[in-house]
């Protein structure tokens, strides 16, 4: 069975992921933005 300190480890990992593919979309949609202007 994983320890508390595994879960937290895996919990963090997640929402460091989650965080960074929502940041990178945002730049995606500024570059867009820019080059239509």
């Amino acid at each position: 069975m994983a320890t508390v300190d595994s879960v937290r480890d895996f919990m963090k990992i997640l929402i460091f992921r989650s965080q960074h593919q929502h940041q990178h979309q945002q730049q995606q949609q500024q570059q867009q933005q820019t080059r239509a202007g």
